[in-house]
């Protein structure tokens, strides 16, 4: 009988944050929400901030990941991100206040531009918390 699970792997610049089995993966590729089971075609895509929920034993784990790259090679899948927060553990209140922030006026283009993707993620991370 085949295998029926995958290895889902996920790595922050600093350390394994996941490393388990999993019956289904899905994660915010740039082209949209995406799905995985074992058997799947391998692939290398480009991840989105958004929601990766992990289906083991028949319950469900959710974190919010802050885009990267995903590998999907035989029964391993292996995503690289710069942030992957468990839902339980995002601070509503914290990410809130970041979402609400506005830099001086004064600010040149690139903090502008910064303020501005921080609070993108930010609103991101609360619809993550809230789902």
């Amino acid at each position: 009988m085949a295998n029926r699970t995958l290895r889902c792997v996920v790595v922050t610049p600093e350390k394994a944050v996941i490393d388990t089995p999993a019956e289904y993966v899905s994660l915010p590729l740039f082209d949209g929400q995406s799905g995985f089971l074992p058997g799947r075609a391998p692939l290398v895509g480009r991840m989105k901030p958004g929601s990766l929920v992990i289906r083991s034993a028949g319950k469900e784990q959710t974190f919010y990941v802050e885009g990267g790259i995903v590998q999907m090679k035989g029964e391993v899948i292996t995503l690289l991100t710069g942030r992957a927060v468990p839902k339980a553990q995002i601070d509503i209140p914290a990410t809130q206040k970041l979402v609400e922030t506005s830099p001086p006026g004064s600010a040149s283009p690139a903090i502008l531009e910064e303020n501005r993707a921080a609070r993108e993620r930010a609103k991101i991370m609360l619809r993550v918390a809230k789902a």
